[in-house]
């Protein structure tokens, strides 16, 4: 079976490479569904029960807004994820964790961080503010 289907593929790859016939791509609109990787991701790793975890809930929604697609704001429960917060090395909460594009870790912070001293980071990183109109 492996190989029928195999052989199919390639007689089909090479009759479209033989043939004198022109196969334009049909232009398909994906806006909707095109995914940008944002420039930054913002970890939260804390608890529902921690008084600091929740006052960075306000800040949290306050850098979804400002920054928009740009920063991914994602939240842990340590509680819930303990395995993932023994990989990320969390040894107090709460803690931020910032990662570039690539997922590399460029700041750490422990404790309730202000949106202003987040945004200088941000801002360190060339990352501004978006702009609501």
């Amino acid at each position: 079976m492996r190989k029928l289907i195999l052989l199919i593929i390639l007689c089909t790859v090479t009759g479209l490479l033989w043939s004198e016939e022109v196969i334009e791509p049909e232009i398909v609109s994906l806006d909707s569904q095109v995914v940008l990787k944002p420039e930054v991701t913002f970890l939260e790793f804390g608890s529902t029960t921690c008084i600091p975890c929740k006052m960075m809930e306000e800040v949290m929604d306050e850098v979804r807004s400002a920054y928009s697609e740009q920063v991914e704001v994602v939240f842990h429960n340590v509680n819930e994820e303990r395995e993932l917060a023994v990989e990320y090395g969390i040894k107090m909460i709460p803690t931020q964790i910032f990662l570039d594009r690539e997922g590399k870790e460029f700041h750490r912070h422990v404790g309730y961080y202000p949106s202003e001293e987040i945004g200088k980071v941000l801002l360190e990183r060339g990352i501004k503010p978006v702009v609501k109109e």
